[in-house]
């Protein structure tokens, strides 16, 4: 027969700040979102419907409510980039387990809205598009481009590992976080009365072939606050307001291996100090044997020309 021992402490106090133990080293209580798929787990290619773990999903719940599924973001395939692989395009997972989609250039998509990427929970976009403006928020994507943009008129494609967290449902309209316009090819661009950050490390460009992390804060609208959230997406491919086909020769293939986002006035830390902690990472994983150190995929240009 087993037995127990319990100890007593006469008196025993314990601070109200005592630290809390999180999933990542990244998160805090104001942690709304975190995709990893090798931390969570994530077994083979995703397919259209798959839900992806929200690493944050306890965090969040705490902020926004809602369960581990419902803050769970899934995986879409749309038009003519449906499916796990196409004459136009190619999924699949790198030797460390990152989700490398591949597009292709000569054989590009003819219409509007042919993508596939991860759409994020109704909960999460509802609660950032309630408390804009008012909170501050932190987001970042930590990618590897494969091969980059082409160029349509002169210009490099719009879509270059493209994050998008949108309200309006045109391409001017009250935008608060976007990725890969053909201005943007050297930073992430953060609308007027917010904060812009270059990509890392140092020096790094928005059109390399290399490990790099975009991060950027937010706390404002461009223009006027549409009634409802529209487009909030992680997407490879043509989505979004500016789905038009006239840049579909240019677009460019990527590795996704994290994203994140926080509400930094829940959490009360400052941009500079999330950025910190998300660098150090960043160079943990990429650095001598990390866990996504030298990676290896397919060729796009051999793949899917």
């Amino acid at each position: 027969m087993s037995t127990a021992l319990q100890i007593t402490l006469p008196g025993a106090q314990f601070p109200d700040n005592f630290p809390r133990i999180y999933p990542d080293p990244l998160m805090s209580e104001g942690s709304l979102l975190l995709i990893d798929p090798v931390a969570s787990g994530l077994e083979g290619v995703p397919t259209d419907g798959t839900i992806l773990d929200n690493i944050a999903w306890k965090t969040a719940s705490n902020v926004v409510g809602g369960d581990e599924l419902s803050l769970a973001p899934t995986w879409k395939t749309a038009g003519q980039l449906s499916g796990v692989e196409s004459t136009r395009h190619k999924i699949e997972r790198t030797t460390k387990g990152g989700i490398h989609g591949i597009v292709s250039q000569e054989n590009p998509v003819t219409v509007s809205n042919g993508y596939f990427g991860l759409e994020f929970p109704n909960a999460i976009k509802d609660y950032i598009h309630a408390n804009l403006p008012g909170h501050e928020f932190y987001v970042s994507m930590t990618r590897r481009l494969t091969r980059a943009p082409g160029t349509t008129g002169g210009n490099p494609a719009r879509d270059v590992g493209n994050l998008v967290l949108m309200g309006g449902t045109t391409q001017t309209a009250a935008f608060i976080f976007r990725q890969g316009w053909a201005d943007e090819i050297s930073s992430i661009f953060i609308q007027p009365g917010t904060r812009k950050f270059s990509m890392l490390p140092e020096g790094s460009s928005l059109d390399a072939l290399v490990p790099c992390q975009a991060a950027a804060s937010f706390a404002e609208w461009r223009g006027t606050k549409p009634s409802v959230p529209s487009y909030y997406r992680l997407a490879w491919g043509l989505h979004g307001p500016w789905s038009s086909s006239y840049a579909a020769g240019g677009l460019a293939s990527w590795v996704l291996y994290r994203v994140y986002i926080e509400d930094l006035t829940v959490s009360g830390r400052t941009v500079e100090e999330v950025s910190a902690l998300n660098i150090a990472k960043f160079n943990k994983d990429f650095g001598e044997g990390g866990r996504f150190a030298d990676d290896t995929f397919s060729d796009p240009l051999i793949v899917k020309p």
